[in-house]
């Protein structure tokens, strides 16, 4: 049973998934149903959980909202390969490039295939280094 001080909380606390789920990462913007359907399943899997719950609004906030970027974006991959249109739930404002690459083509076997691969894997691994450099140089410093 949720408390009085709980069910006070609730409109400010939906309001506050809701606007986490409009937006789980840049470049995705859910429309108003895929906002309302993430919301709800972050609700019912919170009220599904018997956990003990600080009895404070950030508290609250913070284990509402977690699993919030995890359903929406589980719900943008669904949408998306039911509907087979990589572009559902773009954010145009954010849009860097004129299509989404579909790269997520694999061949019997499951190796990636998709052609867009040969323009992404310099671009991650341009991105990757960094950290990865940074890494090793952390652990190098590592006495431990």
């Amino acid at each position: 049973m949720i408390s009085q001080q709980v069910a006070e909380w609730l409109e400010i606390l939906w309001e506050a998934v809701c606007i986490r789920a409009a937006r789980p990462i840049a470049g995705i913007l859910l429309d108003q149903n895929g906002i309302q359907n993430v919301a709800s399943s972050a609700f019912k899997e919170f009220f599904a959980k018997d956990e003990h719950v600080e009895p404070n609004l950030e508290s609250m906030l913070r284990i509402i909202a977690r699993p919030t970027q995890r359903i929406a974006l589980n719900h943008v991959a669904k949408t998306r390969s039911e509907t087979s249109n990589q572009e559902l739930h773009r954010d145009l404002k954010k849009a860097r490039w004129e299509t989404n690459p579909n790269i997520v083509k694999r061949d019997s076997e499951g190796t990636l295939t998709a052609p867009e691969w040969t323009t992404a894997e310099p671009i991650l691994w341009n991105r990757a280094t960094p950290i990865y450099f940074r890494l090793v140089r952390c652990h190098d410093l590592d006495f431990g």
